[in-house]
């Protein structure tokens, strides 16, 4: 009989009843997130809240923009109970936007851009859209002729007129605060509603934790799809915490997350374990720990502890570990703290017992509490429980039952679908699902929606879908039966399911069959269905047998994705992703790159190389390929990747052309500091700009093109640091920041009333500046003492005749000694030549040799900056000196009484100039320079 109490011990029902969970009563005042979020910014207004790309937001700051957001929505006829659509990229103005349309008093829907066209329009037709914020780019995504769309684009500026005080809006802790989506079972995904009280009880009783700390800095890892993203965001401006923002690019290599990690010193951390476990293979294998973290939170899937995940936390004691447990449905409900010795941790932790106004009961089929040790469904009820699915009224009430009369105190429990058990020490044991539900890499899957959608399709007559363990990981396959056998292939069919699914469910395989088996009940016999192949089928494996690999780079290649993905003899031409893998396999891909090639690779590499052949391509390239993030640019060049939450510096090549001695500046810089260059674009062999307002145009394009974003920081070395100045008013004209001060090495400035053409280098004004680099450096640098300048008169005759002479005709040099006079007449004459083969090659688009590039890139320059004009930059530049103070060294005639190459005359803001010394060419190599610029540029920024 349902509902009925069989014999339990009377003290084993109270502990059930009560002990293990937290009976409903002891409610909090606070029963709204908005009363949470306006604590928080009345507490901290003036700590940060904020950051993301270099920009922050005080708590201050973020509350007027979010009241700013919640007046223009009321202005656009948004009232309280209604429901925000919001799809914009992840930056301080999409939280701004969600703390807004909650202070509004309406629910935040979060769309993914990513998901198929057909699954967004079911979402906001479910979720009954009033608007929907969005950026243009992603017009193509919604139909804008259902319900009211905005773009950010068309209100950032007009959101200035708006009220920054906060809105006047009665919430109360039943109005919905957001509704996300999760897969459904009928092929139409579900929207839970979730309210306000659910989630202010959770706010509370995270902030209650013993190990919670207060103003902490929070990495915002999760996508607002998923409900941690939620807690994250909550629980940090709840309690005087930062928000670092991540890009997802970023986040979803390990790699990257760590240095993040480390570099914003991130002490909270809400990751799925998936995800944990690649961080921490990154950790170990890189030998550097996130050694700031004191609170990791993961939940989504089943936690599995190892004895790499074991040294991990072992390596870091002032850090806990907590395992939480809450479908979507509820949130969080459950939690168990690991906060002893890690080696001391079960390979399988229990998810704990229940939080705070909310309790987990195990029943039966017949609604009856089982035994401890025996297994059985978790139901859950308290303050945690959703409304149920938006517009689904039947599914709700499959899903949200009435609650039997020998569990007192409550109405509704939800039906979970997962299993557990009570353990020795009244933990809850959780152990998968009763049903065919699927976690794919933390994601709740409905086997049934897919099923539903491949049955659209005119050429199939059944399909069914199923999880596998396939290689290192667990993998969707759907098997299908055509209407006519062999009348849609297994390429088309997964394309087909491309189109409506989102990429988590898509199936890793798709397999044809004559038909499906099932057992004698008339079930699906999933134990008879096949296992994908070891062997790989299809268009991808034009090779019979074995296949034939083209150089030892693909077969050590090939020996890892077979390993890692569970196939043998992988053709060279195989999609990596088609084989089944996804970015976590990635990772773990490029870890093993990085061990046996030594060279590191962005995970992006990967979209654009999927195959052996291409990948082996890069790597014997050492990382190079045209088709690459970075080297898809003539001009930019990557010297040091540094973090991704830095913004870049970016540096304009010399007369050179070349960026190499850049290298050497980066090195100086901290490790986390990302360094980019422009090389000059006829570097490549073909023709180059000889103008440099074209230049700057064309390194601004690219610039824009690879940080769209900003704020931009820019250097350059000799005529790059008037390039630089050059793009930087190109940069402000658009309204684009510009990080003062500017990096100039070296530059000469042609226009200057110090510059003298018409006076030799041994006369009295030259002598007396000499005397000036000189006296600088003994002043600033005794140890690296300047030249003299008697030694500085020899060495500005320059042997580069002699040496020249000496190196072409040395039999000769050697008995005739007068044979030296001629080197010049033979060096002038050799230039010549080979200037016209370049001027030959490039009129008739013929790539230029690499032996003549670096003198057609000399040449070119000194074209350009001799018929440039002269300009102005309206800002603050770092200036650094080398002990040249003639033309003779960069090619030019003539030379400077003023120490800095007369180029102070160009800045109208504050100029710091340095001497340091050196030739022309090292004055970024010296260490010096190096404590000087992290001074005066990358110390202002912390």
């Amino acid at each position: 009989m349902p509902g009925k109490i069989t014999n339990h011990g009377e003290e084993r029902m109270e502990k059930i009843l009560h002990h293990n969970n937290s009976v409903a009563g002891s409610y909090t005042a606070v029963n709204t997130v908005t009363e949470w979020l306006n604590k928080g910014f009345d507490r901290y207004k003036n700590s940060t809240a904020l950051y993301f790309e270099g920009e922050s937001l005080s708590y201050e700051e973020l509350d007027q923009q979010s009241n700013r957001i919640a007046d223009y929505l009321a202005n656009q006829g948004i009232d309280k109970g209604d429901r925000v659509g919001i799809c914009l990229e992840r930056s301080a103005e999409m939280i701004a936007s969600i703390l807004g349309i909650l202070k509004s008093g309406a629910a935040y829907v979060p769309l993914d851009p990513n998901y198929p066209v057909d699954r967004l329009e079911i979402m906001r037709e479910d979720a009954r859209l009033s608007l929907l914020m969005t950026h243009e780019k992603y017009a193509d995504r919604f139909e804008t002729n259902t319900g009211q769309v905005i773009f950010w684009e068309d209100i950032e500026e007009e959101l200035s007129h708006f009220s920054a005080s906060s809105p006047a809006v009665d919430i109360n802790g039943e109005d919905i605060a957001y509704v996300i989506f999760t897969s459904g079972s009928t092929g139409r995904p579900k929207g839970i509603a979730m309210p306000h009280r659910a989630l202010s009880n959770l706010i509370e009783w995270q902030l209650e934790r013993d190990y919670f700390k207060e103003e902490a800095r929070v990495i915002q890892y999760s996508s607002i799809s998923f409900d941690v993203s939620f807690q994250e965001i909550a629980t940090t401006l709840s309690s005087g915490g930062t928000l670092f923002l991540i890009e997802d690019e970023k986040r979803r290599d390990p790699r990257t997350l760590l240095k993040t990690l480390n570099y914003f010193e991130i002490e909270r951390l809400f990751i799925p374990f998936v995800a944990l476990r690649s961080l921490v293979e990154a950790a170990m294998y890189n030998d550097r720990l996130p050694g700031s973290l004191t609170e990791v939170i993961t939940a989504g899937e089943q936690l599995r502890v190892d004895d790499d995940l074991r040294k991990f936390f072992s390596s870091l004691p002032d850090s806990v570990l907590e395992n939480q447990y809450g479908p979507s449905e509820t949130h969080v409900v459950s939690a168990y703290l690991l906060d002893e010795d890690p080696f001391s941790w079960p390979d399988l932790p229990p998810i704990g017992t229940a939080i705070k106004n909310n309790s987990i009961y195990i029943l039966d089929e017949h609604m009856e509490i089982v035994e401890e040790g025996e297994t059985g469904e978790l139901y859950l009820a308290g303050q945690n429980i959703a409304h149920g699915y938006l517009g689904r009224e039947e599914l709700t009430k499959k899903s949200f039952v009435k609650c039997p009369p020998n569990i007192p105190g409550y109405e509704i429990l939800y039906k979970t679908g997962d299993l557990g058990k009570y353990n020795d020490e009244g933990e809850i044991e959780f152990l998968g699902r009763a049903d065919h539900q699927i976690k794919i890499r933390g994601y709740r899957v409905e086997p049934g929606e897919i099923n539903t959608v491949g049955a659209t399709h005119p050429g199939i007559a059944h399909c069914i879908t199923h999880s596998v363990n396939h290689g290192s990981n667990t993998q969707l396959v759907t098997y299908y039966v055509c209407k006519r056998e062999g009348e849609v292939s297994e390429e088309e069919f997964k394309a087909y399911l491309s189109e409506s699914l989102p990429g988590y469910m898509v199936p890793a395989f798709v397999l044809e069959l004559e038909s499906i088996p099932y057992t004698p009940s008339g079930k699906v016999n999933f134990k008879a269905l096949p296992r994908p192949a070891n062997q790989v089928t299809g268009s991808g494996s034009e090779e019979k047998g074995e296949p034939t690999y083209q150089t030892e780079t693909e077969a050590r290649l090939a020996d890892i994705w077979s390993k890692l993905l569970g196939f043998e003899n992988i053709p060279r031409t195989a999609n990596f992703f088609d084989l089944g893998g996804d970015s976590l396999n990635a990772f773990t891909l490029f870890i093993k790159i990085e061990e046996r090639f030594d060279i590191y690779l962005p995970l992006s590499v990967l979209t654009q190389a999927p195959t052996i052949a291409e990948l082996s391509e890069i790597i014997d390239g050492d990382g190079s390929n045209e088709n690459s993030d970075i080297n898809r640019f003539r001009s930019l060049q990557l010297i040091q990747r540094g973090s991704v939450e830095t913004p870049p510096l970016f540096m304009v090549h010399g007369g050179a052309g070349n960026v190499l001695m850049f290298k050497d500046l980066a090195k100086g810089l901290p490790p986390d500091q990302p360094v980019f260059a422009f090389q000059w674009s006829g570097w490549d062999g073909y023709k180059g700009e000889e103008d440099i307002v074209e230049m700057a145009k064309f390194y601004k394009k690219e610039l824009r093109e690879a940080w769209p974003q900003g704020p931009y920081r820019l250097g350059g070395h000799c005529i790059g640091g008037i390039i630089a100045i050059e793009i930087a008013n190109l940069l402000k004209a658009e309204g684009a920041e510009v990080l003062d001060p500017i990096l100039v090495s070296d530059s000469p400035n042609l226009y200057s009333e110090h510059y003298h053409t018409d006076e030799p280098e041994a006369s009295e004004g030259y002598n007396e500046v000499f005397q000036q680099v000189s006296d600088s450096l003994k002043a600033e640098i005794p140890v690296n003492k300047g030249a003299s300048q008697e030694e500085h008169t020899s060495r500005k005759k320059s042997g580069k005749q002699e040496n020249y002479s000496v190196r072409r005709f040395p039999v000769l040099a050697k008995y005739l000694p007068f044979y030296h006079k001629l080197g010049g007449i033979l060096l002038r004459a050799e230039e010549t030549m080979q200037w016209w083969k370049i001027t030959i090659l490039k009129q008739l688009s013929i790539k230029i040799p690499l032996k003549d590039r670096h003198r057609y890139s000399t040449v070119s320059q000194l074209t350009a900056i001799k018929k440039h004009e002269k300009t102005m930059y309206e800002g603050d530049i770092l200036y650094l000196k080398s002990e040249v103070m003639h033309g003779r060294k960069m090619g030019l005639r003539g030379w400077w009484d003023d120490i800095f190459f007369g180029f102070r005359e160009l800045c109208t803001g504050q100029f710091d100039g340095y001497v340091i010394g050196g030739a022309h060419n090292d004055v970024l190599k010296e260490d010096r320079s190096h404590r000087i610029i992290r001074e005066k540029i990358f110390a202002a920024d912390e």
